[in-house]
């Protein structure tokens, strides 16, 4: 839960995670009140160690950062091998890693749009 002062009539109000970053009205003066953001990662030292972090967005970084850095390693192996391979054989790795390495690339971005699709189903689900 959030807790919030109300700045024209000073009345304590108290609202949801989910609302955070977003704004409401007061219940005593109608005003408009905006809800501070919270943060999505808490550390560890953090004083309700037992409360619940929502992990999609550390996902959807950690899913990002490991295939971007397997994409970049794939592809650049791929081209020393294609221009500086000494046989057929080094050239023809070296194409396949190029290519690998651009359709894991692509289907990194299906992934982190599926991991989206299934995080809103879910969220719909508890909603209900």
């Amino acid at each position: 839960m959030i807790d919030v002062t109300c700045t024209r009539c000073g009345q304590a109000l108290v609202f949801p995670d989910e609302l955070s970053g977003c704004s409401a009205r007061c219940s005593e003066c109608r005003a408009a009140v905006k809800i501070p953001a919270i943060e999505s990662f808490m550390p560890s030292n953090s004083p309700n160690p037992g409360k619940s972090v929502p992990m999609g967005q550390a996902v959807d970084i950690v899913i990002l950062v490991i295939l971007s850095i397997l994409v970049t390693v794939m592809v650049i192996i791929g081209l020393v091998l294609m221009f500086y391979g000494r046989s057929i054989m080094d050239n023809m790795l070296g194409t396949l890693l190029f290519v690998g390495g651009m359709l894991i690339g692509i289907a990194g971005q299906g992934t982190r749009y599926l991991l989206r699709i299934l995080r809103l189903i879910e969220q719909n689900q508890k909603e209900k």
